[in-house]
């Protein structure tokens, strides 16, 4: 699963590929340097294919993630974009959750 947006031209590249948590196998994370614009960033969960199934956003309406609030996310072909604004440059890891629940779960901390 790779991190697809603005950030990287919505593109499945190797820097941002998600990898599994050593801690827990159903967590995958992937740490990414954000910049404070004041402007949000649109992004997706999904494989290199966009494959309907793994392709996760939200649902359309409340696409808004908050740092350190876990949102489960929407995952099929019509999901919407999830938005992000970071309030201050840094370091923020994204922790994709596939344990227990029919639905994954995305939680943003800032690490640095």
């Amino acid at each position: 699963m790779y991190l697809r947006g603005i950030m990287n031209w919505w593109e499945a590249s190797e820097p941002y590929r998600f990898r599994a948590s050593e801690s827990d196998l159903n967590v995958y994370t992937l740490d990414v340097e954000l910049i404070a614009d004041g402007q949000p960033y649109d992004f997706k969960v999904a494989d290199n294919l966009w494959s309907n199934d793994v392709n996760c956003g939200m649902e359309f309406g409340e696409q808004v993630i908050i740092i350190d609030k876990q949102r489960e996310l929407y995952c099929a072909g019509d999901s919407a974009n999830i938005k992000f604004t970071p309030q201050q440059t840094g370091l923020y890891q994204l922790r994709f959750d596939v344990s227990k629940s029919a639905s994954p779960k995305l939680k943003i901390q800032r690490i640095e």
